[in-house]
């Protein structure tokens, strides 16, 4: 019996289930190196940006938001390593799904209590009774200046008759 796997046609015996329970990423480096390519030539061979060949070949897509981004460079990747693409995607695809299904939980850090607030009320009252008296004799002081100062009331000097 004839399996596809990642690998390629293969018969179906421990070396396909060893394949089966490898990781993609596994598969990718054992590929590159079957073909004597360092992962530099590999990535300019290939047409495939290094970094991004590196987390393939990691198997840590931590480096970036998006990780179904990283599937048409897999796919290309597969198939220059003699590979089958649509395999290594689905693989690729269900191993991104595992990591997002069980993510791993940060232990929350405790926060600290909050500070306790002050009693101030009396202060900002003062505050603003001082800014308000404040105003309102400045107001008084516009008001008594203006009074003294009325143009309506100024007398105009008469001539003596002469």
């Amino acid at each position: 019996m004839v399996v596809k796997d990642a690998g390629g046609p293969q018969e179906a015996t421990g070396k396909d289930a060893a394949n089966h329970e490898r990781s993609l990423s596994e598969l990718l480096t054992s590929a590159r190196e079957s073909r004597r390519l360092s992962a530099a030539e590999a990535a300019a061979q290939a047409r495939v940006p290094a970094h991004y060949l590196r987390m393939l070949e990691a198997g840590d897509y931590s480096l970036i938001s998006d990780q179904l981004y990283l599937l048409p460079f897999l796919r290309r990747y597969a198939t220059f390593l003699a590979l089958d693409a649509d395999n290594a995607a689905m693989r690729f695809v269900r191993e991104v799904q595992g990591a997002e299904s069980y993510p791993i939980k940060a232990p929350e850090s405790p926060q600290p209590p909050p500070a306790p607030r002050r009693a101030r009320g009396w202060l900002t009252t003062v505050a603003v009774a001082l800014i308000v008296l404040l105003a309102l004799y400045l107001a008084g002081i516009g008001r008594h200046r203006a009074a003294d100062h009325d143009p309506g009331e100024t007398q105009v000097p008469t001539k003596p008759n002469s």
